[in-house]
Order: C-alpha cells, then structure tokens, then sequence
C-alpha cells in the first residue's frame, strides 16, 4: 500500500479539513514555519496573533504515535509562545492540549475534542480556549444570548404587524431557519448569510435563499414566501442584524438539534402565555419516549399529531449520528412518518428535520384522522407509533363509522387513541402522552375494556404537575402498549413521574425485574377488568394495610342544603385558614347572585373539618389539592364541592389535617384529577387513608406544622398586598 508523507497529508487532506470545517481563514495558515523548537507544520493566527500549532503526521494503522505527536505540538507551541498545541493524521485522531490550563480542550458536553468535533476549533472558539479550555460555560452563556435574542426577535415581529402567534413564529422562524443552515453549512453557508446582511432589499434576497432550501430538499418543504411586504425591509433587516450577533450552530449544545425548537419555546420569546396555540412536549419527555419504544435498526415510526417534529427528530438524532449526509435522507424517507393538522405548525416541523440533516422527512399537513390524510389507509401501518396527543382533540366529520371498532361510543379522546392502534403493525409497540382525565372519565369507560382484552397494555406513566406550563396546566400521563394479546393474568406497570430524578429511574428499571425495589408497582389487569368503571389509576386497586385511618377519628357529615338567600360570604384567605367560619370565593356572576340562582348554599356545622372534593391545582384558583380547613362556628356554604366531616375529638385537629396535607394523602389525591383538574375525589377516599394512631407527641408535632404553614401563608399575603399596592401607586404615578 502507498503511504503518503506527512508533507503530501498536510497539503492534501489536513489545510482543506482546518480550511472547511473549522472555517480557518486560508490568509491566517502558514505551513513549514521554522522556531526554536524545530519545524513547525501548521501555524494559525487570528487577526495577526499566534493561536494554534498543529504537527501533522502521516495515516497510519497504529495508534501508539499519538501521544507523542502531541507533545512534539505542545514543544512548538511553548516555543513560539502559542495557546494551543493540536496533533492530527486527519484520518485517524485529533489531540488537543491548551496551555495555560494544561489540559485538552473539550466541548460543550464535556467530552474532549476529535476529528468529529473539528468544527468546534473555529477562531471564535479558539479565542475563548485561550483563556479556558472547556466550552461548557460558553454554552450556557450563549444559549442565554440566544433566548435574549430571541426575545427581540419576538418583538420585532409585532413590530413588522405579524400579531398571531403562530403567524408571527413562523415568519421569524424563517429567517433563523435560513441562518442555522448557514451557520451548519446544511445547504447554505456562511458566505449566503454574508451576502443576505448586504444586501438592500433583504426580504427578496431571503426568499429566494428558502427557494433554494426547497430545491434541494427535492421540493419536500413546502416553504412559502414570507407575508411581510418589502416596506417593512428595515426591520426585517434589524432581526438579520440581532441573528448575526449569535452562532446558531446547534452542534455546540447539550440541546442538540434543538436550537430551533428553544425558539418556539416561550421562555426563549420572552412571554407567559401560550400565544401559539401549541403544547410543545420537554425533550426530557421526548427521550424518554425513545427509550421506552425499544426501537431497533430498520422499524418505522409514525406521529400522527408530531407538532414541530420533537419526537420524530429525536428519533432521526438518535439513529443517524454515524451516517453520511446520503444515509440520513435515506433515513428520514424510509422510517420517519407524521402528520399535523396546522399548515404552519408543519411547516416548522419540516424545518426542524431539515436541520437536523433529513431532506425528505415525510410530514404531511393533514388531519390524522381524516381520509384526505393516506395514512388512514388500512395497509398503513407502523412499527412504532409515538405521539403526545391533543388535549382537546375533535374529531373529523368524513371518518366512516366502520372506522371505529371499540371508540364508537366514547368521544374523541378514545377515537384518537384507537386510530393510533389501527395504524400500528401486530407485534409493534405505542407510546402515548394523554390527558390524565383519559384514565376514568366515565365516557371511555367501555373502551378502556376493550384496550385492556384487545391490546397489552404495558405500563402507565402519571407525568408530574407543572409539566407543560406555560402552555397548559393540563395533568397528563403516558401509556405504553404493544400490539400484542394479552395475558389475562398479567400485570400492568404503573409509576409517578414527579421530577427529572423520576425519569431517570424510568430509563434505567423499566425493563427490570427490580423496578418493584425502585417506585414501580403492578395491578392485575383482572383486577382492573373486573372493576366498575375499568378505571386505569393504578393506585386505587393497592391494598394498604392499615390498623388505623382517618375514618377512626372522624364522621362525615352529609351536606344539606340551605334554602335562605340571605347569607354573607368573605373571600376564602389560604388553603389552610383556621378562623371563624368558613371563608370561601363568590363564585357566581353578579346577575346570579342578585337573581339568587347559580352555585348551591349549603350548611355548614360547627366545629367540620371541610375538604375541598375537586382537586384544581390552578396556582390561580381558591381550590386546593386536598385543602382542609376549620369552621368554629356554624355558616354557609356556596357550594356542594366540598366534603364535610365531624371530629369524634377536638383534640385531633390539627393532627388530621396534618394528615391531608401528608405526601401519602396528596398523591393518592392527585390520581382523581383529570385533564383539567377537576375531578372529584370520593369521602371514601378520605376516611380510608391509613394514619398512625395520635399520639400527645404526634399531635404536638401537627399543630407546631400547621401553625408554621400558617405563618408562611400570611407573610405571603401581606407581600402579595404589598406588591398590589405598590403596582397601584405606579399606576397612579403613571396616570397623574
């Protein structure tokens, strides 16, 4: 075999690699330079000072000369007082060492830098591992300026009169679109970027850059021109101008592939409400998703609801790291399948995959559901289907009756589900994120029993509070089920996912048999199959023991309703008022209150424990997770949604509603909550909770408990009043 010299391997292979991939400017090269310390190979400078010294050496089989390479680089970087030392045969390795920290540079995730990390030693980078060799720092102050950017963007985008949030997204998104291709060489390169910020009419000049994108991606994204007329070019030509302030090179940082998707997040527009119209699904959801599909080499995967395309990239990303640019087409075209009702929403979606290196994803901007869509074909069928559905799905008009085999009766949330397990092959698997409400709601009650006889229903997920806020604060879960028939005999898993640490354990036992040891717990599907409702919330087939419960201390008290108009309510303080009488919201509309019509008026006796029955978590609402409060003295009521119970011994009170505050308690809770949060919780639910026996200690303990909440929640008051009365002020000012 011929082995060319290390001269040959300089000209050939390794200028053109420092030259294309790390964007070294040819003017800043100088090869053969003669030092101190001997013949150095590669000289780089930026700006006319030394940054880099790379020693080259020939191809070769054998690794042991690697080492060594490199401490013949750090030997002429010393000498000519320069930064970095890099080895490299351009085929093989790539060592680094910075001097100044005498340690190898590393990347934004901490690994050290190699061949395929090359594109990361570009000047600006160099520049900062002059003083520091890890660009982990770097990436979180970056993706800060990219969210501060982004905000601008936003606003600038009312500006340009783009008022609709999608409407608005998608335009800009376009312009950050054109600029990530430029800046991953994906298509378009820099000197495209370069030529659009010097250009005067900038609109013109982007649209004809996205006729190109859509020429290349062999016409399958559809991407319009933009809406915005060329009299609003010199805002247009302000957002170009804020983008060229940031490298949106998405290979830097941990978010990989999701510089586009952290755009459409609102925490990176800047905003507080869900303008968009649009649930994005956490990429730490998104992965987990992958991993409990199990996906193996050759399976395709559809989402029939895919939104900005987050599960079908991390699909894509986490199959085609080693492939050529050929490959990972290859790949988008033959396995990644989604559809998306919203026209703009799609567009997104196209663009998120044609960053990430799919010029053929196959998204189609169609109602799933709907037979203009040809996936509702019967010979469609996937090997994987994964998707965060709806929350508030519909269900089209022109989908024949036949369609339906088990969901005819049970409304959309059930239709949606069953075409997800129509459209998945026999011995494929579906991972769905539905509205926790899916799991009782008295409607799929009969199609929750045909899922468990027809389908193996693996495991349930209950996904913690707070997860898609600010876009919604709809509780959810996450169902995992093969297309298989199942053993009537099995069991179904079931696990609380309540934080990051949670879906770690997820990931690691879901397939093993200590997942029982670390949080997991089984039902039998019979046991399910048997009940009245077929209800899927695992936790109220779970037989605790208890030698005590709350039932022991207590008597519930059925409501009655009082038929005299003329009572007097005050506004409800905290969850955990300990007052005279019970203070609850106004909840009725002046006109039902002055034509005493609306919410009922019901008694309530002195000394009740009152325990709010619907379990709304709204941060901005009177009602409570599980809140128990205290009536001294006997009132009214303005609703029924509240249990009442009497205590057997005053002495008990603080202790019991120690108890309803308990982790215990707030969990089996929150299991009666649905989509939205408003589902009831039963008495039984109440008096059956398994308690210690009081004790003069416990009770000493729950009283020095509650007293202290009460303290927090009146200092949280009175900065609450403080902040309102100061906004008032401001107003006045402002007014004045």
């Amino acid at each position: 075999m011929h082995m060319i010299s290390e001269n040959q391997n300089l000209i050939n292979n390794i200028l053109p690699m420092f030259e294309y991939k790390a964007r070294w400017d040819r003017s800043g090269m100088a090869y053969e330079v003669m030092s101190n310390g001997g013949r150095i190979d590669l000289l780089y400078s930026v700006n006319g000072k030394r940054m880099a010294v790379v020693e080259v050496k020939r191809p070769s089989s054998s690794r042991s000369g690697e080492e060594r390479a490199l401490e013949q680089a750090v030997k002429y970087a010393k000498a000519t007082n320069t930064p970095i030392a890099i080895a490299t045969d351009g085929e093989h390795y790539l060592k680094t060492h910075q001097l100044k920290e005498n340690k190898p540079l590393l990347d934004y995730k901490g690994h050290e830098l190699g061949l395929q990390s090359i594109h990361l030693l570009k000047d600006s980078n160099l520049i900062f591992f002059k003083s520091q060799h890890s660009l982990e720092e770097k990436a979180k102050s970056d993706i800060d300026e990219i969210r501060g950017v982004f905000n601008k963007l936003n606003k600038h985008g009312r500006d340009i009169g783009l008022t609709s949030g999608v409407e608005r997204v998608v335009e800009i998104a376009k312009i950050i679109f054109i600029k990530m291709l430029c800046d991953n060489n994906i298509i378009l390169d820099s000197d495209n970027w370069n030529f659009i910020s010097s250009e005067k009419n900038k609109i013109w000049v982007i649209n004809k850059m996205l006729e190109k994108v859509k020429e290349d991606s062999s016409g399958d994204v559809e991407i319009t021109d933009l809406i915005i007329n060329n009299e609003k070019n010199d805002i247009v030509s302000k957002i170009i101008e804020l983008l060229s302030e940031v490298d949106l090179n998405y290979e830097h940082y941990d978010v990989t592939g999701s510089l586009f998707q952290e755009f459409l997040s609102e925490k990176a527009r800047g905003g507080s409400t869900n303008d968009l119209g649009q649930y994005f699904t956490p990429k730490k959801i998104i992965s987990l998703v992958y991993e409990l599909s199990e996906y193996k080499e050759g399976k395709t995967i559809y989402d029939p609801f895919c939104g900005t395309g987050g599960i079908l990239t991390e699909f894509f990303l986490q199959n085609t790291d080693s492939f050529d640019e050929y490959d990972k087409r290859n790949f988008g075209k033959d396995y990644l399948f989604g559809s998306e009702i919203s026209r703009a929403v799609s567009l997104l979606a196209k663009m998120n995959m044609v960053l990430v290196g799919d010029g053929h994803s196959n998204i189609e901007n169609k109602d799933s559901l709907s037979l203009k869509n040809g996936y509702m074909e019967k010979d469609s069928t996937f090997d994987i289907i994964a998707t965060n559905m709806p929350f508030a799905p519909s269900t089209p008009d022109d989908v024949p009756e036949k369609y339906f085999k088990i969901s005819l009766t049970s409304g959309p949330i059930a239709n949606f589900i069953e075409h997800c397990l129509l459209k998945c092959k026999k011995g494929g698997k579906i991972i769905l994120i539905v509205g926790k409400g899916f799991l009782s709601e008295n409607k799929s009650a009969d199609f929750r029993k045909e899922l468990l006889k027809k389908y193996n229903l693996e495991a349930i997920y209950m996904l913690y509070e707070g997860l898609f806020e600010p876009y919604t604060q709809a509780f959810s879960c996450m169902l995992v089920i093969s297309n298989t028939i199942p053993d009537p005999k099995s069991y179904i898993d079931f696990f609380s996912i309540k934080d990051d640490n949670s879906i770690g354990v997820v990931k690691k036992y879901h397939l093993c048999q200590e997942r029982y040891k670390n949080g997991f717990y089984k039902v039998k599907r019979e046991d399910i199959l048997n009940s009245k409702n077929c209800d899927l919330r695992g936790r109220l087939y779970i037989q605790r023991k208890a030698n005590f419960t709350i039932g022991d201390l207590v008597e519930y008290i059925e409501p009655v309703e009082d038929k005299n108009p003329n009572f007097k309510l005050k506004k409800m303080t905290t969850p955990n008022s300990i007052e005279d009488g019970i203070q609850m919201m106004e909840t009725r509309s002046n006109k039902q209150v002055k034509e005493g019509i609306g919410s009922f008026k019901v008694k309530l006796q002195a000394d009740a424990i009152v325990v709010s029955r619907i379990t709304n978590r709204r941060k901005d609402s009177g009602r409570y997770l599980g809140s128990a409060m205290v009536g001294k003295n006997a009132g009214n009521l303005i609703t029924r949604e509240y249990h009442q119970f009497k205590l057997k011994d005053s002495k008990d009170l603080f202790y019991i509603l120690a108890c309803l505050r308990g982790n215990s308690f707030q969990e089996i809770v929150e299991l009666a909550s649905g989509t939205g949060g408003q589902q009831r919780i039963a008495k039984d639910i109440i008096l059956k909770e398994p308690i210690q026996k009081p004790t003069p200690d416990l009770r000493e303990k729950a009283k020095e408990y509650i007293e202290g909440i009460e303290i927090i929640n009146k200092r949280l008051l009175a900065s609450i009043r403080e902040r309102e009365e100061i906004k008032e002020q401001i107003k006045n000012f402002l007014q004045a």
